[in-house]
């Protein structure tokens, strides 16, 4: 089976929930016998991909942003008013703007795709959509066509601008908000079937209506009987990265309400990437070590004795809820934490809403933290490379899941 894929981002080094998804998504696949060509977008095309990509791609085509889309790109005057009428006056979300093929870029992708002569397209995450749909026109080849949604992206890019500080950037977030709200739907009728990483997703769009909705949820590294235990040395570890206005809202909460409740001994770690130096002397000022970006997200993860997973608002599928399972530790997360899933590992995840149901959930995840790892394990085997594979070939069989 051969599936040209085009992927929002490069998906190496896989250190955020979007690249983690696709990687392994990839990863599975080409396990699984297919044979897969990657259209991937680079802020430079001289970028190489590192050779765990190369390996599992037949062929990496590398297409360059367009830029020129957002606020904090623009410099001038006649820039900003540019960019300031495409997020006002477009129907097309910027977005999926900064991914569009000029004429050049598509001539090479349609002679890519008819060298490779691929048997299904999937458009990897709505950010290429416009282009994936270009390239699938523009070729007309009969084939299936699928997209994988990694969000309710109306409701994603709505709560990023809410936490943002501002009127100006929250009515640029509110105006994109309506033109995904717009484009999605349309997206969605066009394409064969639409794979949504979030449960909760793909019972929402299946009532609209919005043509095939299909579950196929993101994949965990499973955890295996024979791994060694590893020592903890932390109470409490909470990592994630820190660029997203709704993840740091939720560090914030933790950090001004639910941490003065905690005992003062408890040794509390945040660890992540892209944490600014407001937030980082925050979370000193709180008593909590700062680690910033760890080398190994699972060892550190591992090394705690509770894991919290603090986020307010977004949609889709929080990734890093299946690296935390994996662990083995009790979890404690607010609400918006764990959606995406059917359901929860037993009494392995803990949710609560209120800074002392938080703090008081903690607690009892603590003086409960053995005996983790076979609840963990049994849980990750529907995320399994092998059962997202087997879930690929019956979709593209004849777009049905059992």
């Amino acid at each position: 089976m051969k599936l040209s894929v085009f992927a929002i981002d490069l998906p190496v080094p896989p250190n955020s929930g979007a690249r983690i998804d696709i990687y392994r998504r990839l990863q599975a696949l080409t396990r699984d016998g297919f044979q897969i060509q990657l259209f991937a977008w680079v802020h430079s095309t001289s970028e190489k991909a590192p050779p765990k990509i190369e390996g599992i791609c037949v062929e990496v085509v590398y297409l360059k942003y367009r830029g020129g889309f957002s606020a904090s790109s623009a410099t001038s005057l006649s820039q900003k008013l540019r960019v300031a009428a495409l997020k006002l006056f477009s129907f097309t979300p910027s977005i999926c703007q900064e991914m569009a093929l000029n004429a050049a870029d598509l001539k090479r992708v349609i002679d890519r795709l008819e060298a490779f002569h691929p048997d299904a397209m999937m458009i990897d995450g709505l950010q290429c959509a416009h282009a994936g749909l270009q390239a699938y026109n523009k070729w007309g080849r009969p084939i299936s066509i699928l997209y994988r949604s990694h969000n309710r992206e109306f409701k994603y890019n709505f709560d990023l601008g809410r936490n943002l500080r501002g009127w100006g950037k929250k009515a640029l977030y509110f105006c994109e908000s309506l033109r995904l709200l717009y484009y999605e739907p349309l997206l969605m009728r066009r394409v064969s079937a639409t794979l949504q990483i979030s449960f909760q997703d793909t019972i929402f769009w299946s009532r609209l209506g919005m043509g095939k909705q299909v579950w196929l949820p993101p994949i965990a590294e499973q955890l295996h009987g024979d791994e060694p235990e590893v020592k903890t040395i932390y109470d409490v570890v909470v990592l994630s990265g820190w660029t997203q206005s709704h993840k740091v809202a939720g560090l914030v909460w933790f950090l001004e309400k639910v941490k003065p409740l905690l005992p003062d001994h408890w040794k509390v770690v945040v660890a992540g990437r892209g944490a600014s130096p407001d937030l980082q002397e925050r979370c000193r000022r709180s008593g909590c070590l700062f680690l910033g970006q760890v080398e190994d997200a699972h060892e550190t993860l591992a090394q705690g004795s509770v894991l919290i997973n603090v986020v307010f608002g977004g949609s889709g599928f929080y990734v890093k809820m299946l690296d935390m399972i994996r662990a083995g530790r009790p979890i404690v997360s607010t609400p918006d934490g764990v959606i995406g899933m059917d359901e929860l590992p037993g009494d392995l995840v803990r949710v609560a809403a209120t800074p002392e149901l938080f703090a008081m959930a903690m607690v009892g995840a603590l003086n409960s933290s053995a005996g983790r790892r076979a609840a963990a394990a049994g849980f990750l085997g529907e995320y399994s490379g092998e059962e997202c594979a087997r879930r690929m070939r019956q979709i593209l069989a004849g777009f049905s899941v059992n």
